[in-house]
């Protein structure tokens, strides 16, 4: 039995339903950065973003812990990360709820428990100002890694401070 749930390739990302019925979406897409260095505001630094959102079926009933919907989110991102190596990956956390630092933590915790090799850098901000959390996650072998870095504090430095 697989230890992931069976998705389905959307336009912009994958879809599943786990066991209880709720429908999972994991998402990519771009964002841009400027970076301190940059010439003008068109020369932007490219990175992906990658989400997930769930619509649960019954809303109302308490959720449990779900190993396989965990496992098959890092699967879909790890096929996404090792498909661009050398790019770098946002994350940002919802908050509509209040919970974005709860969501944070959690995907941290999945990166790191999904990444035995140490393989990835992760750096994080929160955004007071605009109450959400967000991660930059890079291979630490990226030769750019640093270029990124800069470029993601620096962008938020200058739109959220």
């Amino acid at each position: 039995m697989s230890s992931l749930y069976k998705t389905s390739k959307l336009y912009n990302g994958y879809e599943f339903t786990n066991d209880n019925g709720d429908v999972y979406f994991v998402y990519m897409s771009e964002y841009y950065f400027e970076h301190p260095t940059s010439a003008d505001e068109d020369d932007l630094v490219k990175v992906n973003h990658i989400g997930f959102s769930c619509h649960r079926k019954k809303a109302e009933k308490t959720h449990h812990f779900d190993p396989k919907c965990q496992a098959t989110i890092m699967a879909i991102f790890l096929k996404f990360f090792n498909e661009k190596p050398d790019d770098a990956f946002t994350y940002v956390c919802d908050n509509k709820d209040n919970r974005a630092r709860t969501r944070r933590i959690t995907f941290g915790r999945w990166i790191t428990e999904g990444d035995p090799e140490h393989q990835f850098f992760i750096h994080h901000a929160h955004i007071k100002s605009a109450k959400f959390y967000t991660t930059l996650i890079v291979r630490k072998e990226n030769p750019l890694k640093e270029y990124f870095q800069e470029a993601f504090d620096f962008t938020i430095k200058k739109y959220y401070s």
